[in-house]
């Protein structure tokens, strides 16, 4: 599945051949596009998607995928095969930046994002947070009044 530019796989979606051209449920962090949690369009999980090699390493931010998209289809931002996308993007910037205010601005957060990187994340379960619930959950009545105000 290719989501902003990158393909997003992982186990069950390779073994899903019936998926193909099917519409799924997306949902991700718009500050770390290295996984997305998808669905099914009837609501069922269909697990944790995993952005593919290089972009996969570094967290980054939806609006940088974008700018890095963008430079890319305009042919300012060439990556050979296996480069890592933010530092080439990083590096593009570096030669703008002394003479461009708005790529100096730009290169100041990529290199904030660099350098404030983390390891994937791993999706929480049950036993490491108990205000997770597993199971079905019931409603609770809330006395609610009719909303006037007297």
């Amino acid at each position: 599945m290719h989501f902003l530019g990158v393909r997003y796989s992982n186990e069950r979606l390779a073994h899903l051949p019936n998926l193909i051209n099917q519409p799924i449920q997306l949902y991700y962090h718009p500050d770390d596009l290295r996984t997305l949690q998808a669905f099914y369009p009837d609501g069922n999980e269909l697990g944790t998607l995993y952005a593919a090699h290089p972009s996969r390493e570094i967290r980054h931010s939806e609006t940088l995928r974008r700018d890095i998209c963008r430079q890319r289809r305009a042919g300012r931002l060439k990556l050979r095969q296996g480069e890592d996308p933010i530092s080439a993007y990083i590096a593009m910037q570096q030669k703008s930046a002394p003479k461009n205010r708005h790529a100096a601005n730009k290169l100041a957060d990529a290199q904030r994002i660099r350098d404030t990187a983390d390891a994937v994340p791993e999706r929480p379960t049950v036993s490491d947070n108990p205000h997770l619930v597993d199971g079905p959950v019931k409603p609770k009545k809330l006395p609610i009044g009719s909303g006037h105000v007297f």
